[in-house]
């Protein structure tokens, strides 16, 4: 029975003021507060035990919200299509609250006097891992491309199969998206970018005994990802690239080392995380810290090749992009080299720029694929939970891959033309962007072990065949950009 039954608070309550019958008093219920806080017990006594330690049941506290949960709304912005509306029955279930939040919302509930509880609980966290899991979001979408921008200047060269980064052989990309309606909704999520190491070292490795040759680098600073010190010192990546909300990358970190830990056991050459942010919280609680390190774990599990879900899903879900709902994108391009076909992929969250920055004619095609943009960019804006300045002074995280041979030194290259393809779509680079990215190749795994040879000789390009290589990215990383805005209005192929 927890003290949260009323008579059993009451007589708590009752016993702190020493009168029966009257109210505590302000140090009675200090006494109290400290005395509940320092019992490790507390949810357990408060009649919420196994829910909160970890396991996969859903679970919200039942105060807050004084109103059924069927009448809290959800945000227009993430409407289902209704035509591809379907019963959640794909979603795996997961913990609504964690433990600390838990805690932080009963505190707050006794501070206020708010107790007895409500018998209203909060709608619980619906979790969405995995591609085909997102289709009661995403619909028909889930497993297409957004349908290309009409534009002749970002299409010199011809895209993969998916127009996608995972058109690089090797590379699998994972998705958790976390989704609460609510006067306090959830919309944000994590992203993954896996190297399939089985894979590009025909089943001889995996991310905790090989590499890859990678650079990351900071465009504007005004933000955090982690790891990239690691990479530039090294020249070397082995370890998945994450993107998720600016409060969630501590979790997301310490996720990364539960997923070695219980996947490569013993290994003790493991990466550093590589965990890069963008902040949501014009559509997403952000403080609530609803992202638990689980999330992190079955994101880079449910990592698969092919299509990859793009707009409001994962990392994306909380994100807007000038001036419209932004989120993941992703593009791809080939291009020949000594005559054989190689290809560079790009896969963006994004959530900066302004609208009255991009290029006409970019707005004239995103304007016949979605509909008027100016008009989608003041709803957009309506829908925030609070005003929010600084139109540009966003963030974009983009991660760039490439199965051409290529050292670090040459990656470095290649990251610093990621620049030209924001500015090819208007992004400013304000004082409080975030801006990153990382390149890497997946061309020549670099071995990592113990007794690996100790004299490595690595394979890179002529330096005559760059340019080609850094028009095609620049193209591909403006694509990605326009291909998130498009997939966040639901503009994949039907």
């Amino acid at each position: 029975m927890g003290l949260c039954q009323p008579f059993i608070f009451n007589e708590l309550l009752t016993g702190a003021s020493g009168i029966p019958g009257t109210s505590p008093t302000p140090d009675a219920h200090a006494v109290l507060l400290l005395l509940l806080l320092s019992l490790p017990e507390l949810p357990e006594l408060l009649g919420y035990g196994d829910e909160l330690s970890g396991g996969e049941t859903e679970v919200a506290p039942p105060w807050g919200h004084q109103m059924p949960v069927s009448a809290l709304p959800m945000p227009e912005a993430f409407d289902m299509p209704e035509a591809d509306a379907e019963p959640m029955t794909d979603v795996k279930p997961g913990l609504g609250v964690s433990r600390q939040s838990f805690v932080e919302s009963f505190v707050e509930s006794f501070a206020t006097g708010t107790l007895p509880l409500s018998d209203a609980p909060l709608a619980p966290v619906k979790r969405y891992v995995g591609n085909e899991a997102h289709r009661p979001l995403l619909g028909s979408t889930v497993n297409s491309a957004p349908v290309p921008i009409n534009l002749a200047d970002i299409h010199q060269f011809k895209p993969g199969v998916y127009n996608a980064i995972t058109d690089v052989p090797g590379i699998k990309v994972g998705q958790v998206t976390l989704v609460q309606p609510g006067a306090d909704p959830i919309q944000t999520g994590i992203t993954a970018v896996v190297p399939d190491m089985a894979r590009l070292t025909n089943g001889q490795g995996n991310l905790a005994t090989y590499g890859l040759s990678a650079y990351g680098d900071a465009i504007s600073g005004y933000g955090e990802m982690t790891g990239l010190y690691g990479v530039r010192t090294l020249g070397v990546m082995n370890a998945p690239v994450i993107m998720t909300n600016t409060r969630a990358v501590g979790r997301v970190y310490s996720g990364v080392g539960m997923y070695y830990r219980k996947h490569f056991p013993g290994l003790w050459r493991t990466g550093l995380p590589i965990v890069g942010e963008c902040w949501d919280g014009r559509y997403n609680t952000i403080n609530t810290l609803s992202i638990e390190e689980q999330d992190a774990v079955e994101a880079i599990e449910s990592a698969s090749s092919g299509p990859v879900l793009q707009g409001r899903v994962g990392a994306g879900r909380g994100m807007r992009s000038f001036g419209l709902q932004g989120g993941l994108g992703s593009s791809s391009r080939q291009f020949e080299v000594g005559g054989k076909t190689y290809t560079v992929g790009v896969l963006v969250n994004s959530n900066h720029g302004q609208l009255e920055y991009m290029p006409q004619a970019m707005r004239d095609a995103l304007t016949e694929a979605i509909g008027d943009v100016q008009q989608l960019s003041v709803q957009a804006r309506a829908k925030e939970l609070k005003p929010v300045g600084q139109e540009d002074g966003g963030s974009i995280v983009i991660v760039m891959a490439t199965d051409l041979p290529m050292t670090s030194d040459q990656l470095a290259l290649l990251v610093a033309r990621a620049t030209a393809g924001l500015a090819m779509v208007g992004s400013r680079l304000s004082i409080t962007s975030g801006d990153f990215a990382i390149a890497f190749s997946t061309a020549k795994p670099v071995p990592l072990e113990k007794g690996a040879p100790p004299i490595q000789v690595q394979t890179r390009l002529s330096w005559d065949e760059l340019n080609t290589l850094f028009d095609a990215a620049v193209e591909a990383v403006a694509e990605a950009q326009l291909n998130a805005l498009v997939a966040g209005y639901g503009g994949g192929r039907r």
